[in-house]
């Protein structure tokens, strides 16, 4: 080994694999879940709108927002 460069390495028992392996189950559950969270509240939401509604809103806001 070159003077000033150390290797460090570090080996985990199997019991904190396991730990690992868990959390990182959970950690996917929750992502998965959140999604289809948020998927349901934008539909629950925005699914049902008009586009046509809101551009006419939009337009409105616009010219409001200019005087």
């Amino acid at each position: 080994m070159k003077k000033g460069k150390k290797k460090y390495t570090r080996f985990y028992d199997s019991s904190v694999i396991r730990k690992i392996a868990i959390v990182d189950s959970v950690v996917g559950w929750i992502e998965k879940v959140s999604g289809q969270i948020n998927s349901w509240a934008w539909d629950f939401r925005w699914g049902e709108r008009n586009p046509e509604e809101w551009i006419k809103g939009y337009k409105e806001w616009e010219k409001r927002k200019k005087n």
